[in-house]
């Protein structure tokens, strides 16, 4: 609310010969704010309709521009994965007569790699320790921004990992994020869990916990046991 307030004040002044507006902030209404957090800053673009030269925006960290007049310049570092294939640089403004000239610069910035996963299905702890520093250190992490996903991690093998020597491996690079992912075992069934030798009962078992439509439960479990009990006696 008292941001709000305070740009319904905002005006350009009429005795400077440019006026630029900055701001921080999510541009209402915009594609890139479409899954914005309700918590931020919101800025209603009627304010850049004012008669300002030009306008400055901060808080979204990838170059783009709003309205001819209106850019964000980005930030000069890459801070999250979803930043990893855009340019980072500055923008250079020209103001003059007419529309403002606007050039943005490209500048290096640190690499943003999201490297493959790594599985650790039938490995042991030290094993998956050892496949992560390979991977790691094939990148030369030292000035880099990187992240992995370790996968299909049991339980019991997860609590065995060497932490300390996962965080010895992140002080190697400028900002390593490993993301561990613990094994997803398949429900158990029912059915499985009994004898196999008994069919009879896992049969009878099926029979209570699921609906049968168009025939008598009670014969079916009659008959289908007759049968199940004389291939048992066959077999012997």
């Amino acid at each position: 609310e008292i941001l709000k307030q305070e740009l319904a004040n905002v005006a350009p002044d009429p005795e400077a010969r440019y006026n630029i507006l900055v701001l921080h902030g999510v541009v209402a209404g915009i594609k890139e704010f479409q899954m914005a957090d309700l918590s931020e800053q919101e800025i209603d673009s009627s304010h850049f309709h004012k008669g300002f030269d030009y306008v400055a925006l901060g808080h979204y960290h990838n170059y783009t521009q709003v309205e001819p007049n209106v850019y964000y310049s980005g930030s000069t570092e890459r801070l999250s994965q979803a930043e990893a294939e855009h340019a980072k640089g500055f923008i250079e403004v020209e103001l003059s007569a007419g529309e403002p000239i606007i050039r943005f610069h490209e500048i290096k910035s640190r690499v943003m790699v999201d490297m493959p996963a790594v599985t650790a299905r039938g490995k042991t702890a030290e094993q998956i320790v050892g496949e992560l520093e390979r991977v790691v250190r094939e990148r030369n992490p030292e000035d880099k921004i990187l992240r992995v996903r370790l996968t299909d991690i049991p339980e019991e093998t997860y609590r065995s990992l060497a932490f300390d020597k996962i965080a010895a491996l992140k002080n190697e690079a400028f900002s390593l994020d490993v993301r561990f992912e613990k094994e997803v075992k398949p429900e158990a069934n029912p059915y499985m869990d009994l004898n196999l030798g008994r069919l009879d009962l896992a049969f009878e078992k099926f029979l209570e916990a699921n609906v049968v439509e168009g025939i008598d439960k009670a014969r079916l479990r009659t008959t289908a046991l007759e049968y199940l009990h004389r291939a048992e006696g066959e077999e012997k």
